[in-house]
């Protein structure tokens, strides 16, 4: 299957609604690959897993964690999502 043609914008420099709809984005993605996505439920920003994701795969039956406490780019990424452009490298 085709990997998405995105390109993974910088996190820091969106709203929270935004970054919401980037991970949507990753999660469609990741689905429409034959992974799931989940978000670590720690719910303190001082934890370490705080804000990180884990990517299972399904393979034969069986569950395999393919990325552990992973930022939401480290999982873009894997999918193949490109690297935005620096600001100076913009046409």
């Amino acid at each position: 299957m085709a990997r998405p043609d995105y390109t993974i914008p910088d996190l820091d420099a969106l709203t929270d609604v935004q970054v919401k709809g980037f991970e949507n984005r990753v999660r469609r993605a990741c689905a429409r690959l034959g992974y799931r996505l989940k978000k670590h439920g720690v719910h303190d920003p001082r934890a370490l897993l705080y804000g990180r994701y884990a990517l299972f795969e399904l393979i034969a039956g069986n569950v395999q964690c393919v990325l552990e406490s992973a930022t939401l780019q480290e999982v873009a990424v894997h999918l193949g999502f490109r690297s935005a452009p620096a600001r100076g490298d913009r046409d």
